[in-house]
């Protein structure tokens, strides 16, 4: 935009040149006026932009609903807890966490659920509470993913979760 300020100011100025001396004068003129006027507002809303694309990102670290993966894996947000995820081959490893960033124990959160294959019934999950994290082994058969529905108590209230876990 600025280069064609510049090169419309040019123009003016030779078609000027043609003209007579007093409105060449005013035509000069205008056209510095017009080229400054445009440089300033370019300076204006760049300034601006930088100013906001700085700022824009400052605290999303400490926003509310922001998920901390304590342990590497994948949050799944929830209204009363979250349920982070990590899956190496056919385990799962599955953390409740509290929406402060805490984990939680097997005294605190009991977890239960069903495994679903495409095409297939559910079958109840075998999930073993150890050292700080409920897990589970999946038969994915001949699948590329199993659906997990569980479902948390927690605190008297209960709460469920849908997990797509893939190979």
């Amino acid at each position: 935009m600025f280069n064609r300020s510049i090169l419309l100011a040019t123009l003016i100025l030779r078609f000027s040149a043609v003209l007579s001396i007093g409105s060449s004068i005013f035509l000069s003129v205008v056209s510095v006026a017009t080229v400054a006027s445009v440089v300033s507002i370019v300076s204006i809303v760049s300034t601006v932009s930088v100013a906001s694309v700085a700022s824009a990102h400052e605290g999303h670290d400490h926003a509310p609903g922001s998920f901390v993966a304590l342990h590497g894996g994948t949050v799944k947000p929830g209204k009363i807890l979250n349920l982070e995820y990590i899956t190496v081959g056919d385990t799962v490893k599955i953390y409740p966490t509290s929406h402060d960033s805490k984990d939680l124990t097997v005294n605190e959160v009991k977890l239960t659920g069903t495994a679903t294959l495409p095409k297939s019934k559910p079958e109840v999950l075998n999930l073993t509470y150890s050292e700080g994290s409920y897990f589970t082994k999946l038969d994915f058969k001949n699948s590329y993913r199993v659906e997990l529905k569980l479902k948390a108590n927690f605190n008297g209230k209960s709460e469920s979760f849908t997990l797509q876990i893939e190979k």
